[in-house]
């Protein structure tokens, strides 16, 4: 993302992606040529991917799906209920049609993934400790094995 920051939209300097990651005003440059950063694309295409993990659906490379993704119609995106209500709220923000509705890669940072990432952070805390919890509860369960096994030996 970080190249991108200064450059304008400009269809001769464009290199095509995957298509299935690629921002609409990518597509149609005529549409956002004045307005488009390629932060903004690089935001959209970040947004697909995290679409497509939170989902677990594949994005498909063309078609009405394909189209439906650069239309805002995420419907898909209201059914996870694993995310959070704001985690999907910077999911449809960050795949906006107008790159300029997007959030910066600042604002990102700064406002919106800061609390998805203090969510992250104590749900890995949480994780790590069920298993430090479950390694010394099987440490303990082998020690006590060790110790019958040593008493049975001892009353034969």
């Amino acid at each position: 993302m970080g190249q991108s920051a200064l450059a304008k939209l400009s269809s001769d300097e464009i290199e095509e992606g995957d298509a299935r990651y690629l921002a609409p005003e990518l597509l149609n440059s005529e549409e956002y040529a004045e307005k488009t950063e390629l932060t903004k694309a690089d935001v959209f295409s970040l947004g697909i991917t995290l679409f497509e993990l939170a989902t677990g659906l594949t994005i498909p490379m063309n078609g009405n799906e394909w189209h439906d993704l650069r239309n805002e119609r995420l419907d898909v995106l209201d059914n996870v209920h694993h995310l959070s209500d704001s985690f999907k709220k910077v999911i449809k923000l960050m795949l906006k049609r107008d790159p300029t509705q997007r959030p910066s890669v600042k604002e990102l940072l700064t406002k919106y993934l800061p609390d998805q990432l203090e969510v992250a952070l104590k749900w890995e805390k949480i994780e790590r400790n069920l298993l430090r919890m479950e390694k010394e509860a099987l440490e303990k369960k082998k020690e006590q094995e060790n110790k019958n096994t040593k008493v049975r030996r001892m009353s034969i």
